[in-house]
């Protein structure tokens, strides 16, 4: 890295900090790790919410490829600045409950597992277009907002399809990720099995409250509906 890269880079931190610390308000902080830090920032004055995420998982690429686009059912980059040790990345906080969350309530419908996955199908058409695989689909990953709609979140792990970067160390989520994941291959298939792990969750889900509910065996169009769903979206 030159020195005229330095300069711009440590800049832009700057104005990053002096902003953050003239117009916003620390409220909480999620993770503090030395490789992984995420915090949460308001604004002063409306209130508006985002995430400062600083991480050692160089996926810089990501996350420039992504800022500033409004995508469908992602949260939206707002600045990205690429240091010698982090990467800090400016996200729009999104409101909601995880997806898991709900799923431990007992509280999922068939339509809205339904409508969950094919807002999930969305976002990955999203990101699959850009040349970016997501890699850590999940129910943890996955917010219901308050007009219930699925945002995908968490794109610390992602990589760029083009990329020849071997990531052996973040391999995903174990009981998600595609076994391929582990043996170092990147493909955007990895992310359509996750999803079908997810949707199996779903279905999992509202058969139990079904069952719970009634007294009896759901049917079988029921329990079977996100699943299929997932699978017209991908043919």
């Amino acid at each position: 890295m030159s020195k005229t890269e330095k300069t711009e880079i440590s800049d832009l931190r700057r104005y990053m900090e002096q902003s953050l610390a003239e117009h916003y308000t620390q409220v909480i902080t999620f993770k503090d790790r030395e490789d992984s830090f995420v915090s949460l920032y308001a604004h002063k004055d409306t209130g508006k919410k985002m995430l400062l995420r600083r991480s050692g998982n160089r996926n810089d690429g990501v996350y420039r490829a992504l800022r500033g686009k409004q995508l469908c059912n992602l949260p939206m980059v707002l600045e990205v600045c690429s240091e010698e040790a982090h990467l800090l990345v400016l996200e729009e906080y999104i409101e909601g409950r995880t997806l898991d969350k709900i799923l431990d309530s007992g509280q999922l419908t068939p339509a809205q597992a339904a409508a969950y996955t094919i807002d999930l199908c969305l976002a990955l058409e999203e990101l699959h277009s850009l040349g970016i695989v997501h890699r850590d689909i999940k129910p943890a990953n996955v917010m219901i907002t308050p007009e219930n709609r699925a945002v995908l979140l968490d794109l610390s792990i992602a990589r760029e399809i083009s990329s020849d970067q071997q990531d052996t160390r973040s391999l995903g989520t174990v009981g998600y990720a595609a076994p391929e994941q582990y043996q170092g291959y990147l493909r955007p298939g990895s992310d359509i099995y996750a999803l079908g792990k997810t949707g199996t969750d779903e279905e999992i889900h509202v058969e139990q409250s079904e069952a719970s509910d009634s007294g009896s065996t759901p049917s079988q169009s029921t329990v079977c509906v996100p699943r299929f769903l997932w699978m017209q979206a991908f043919q």
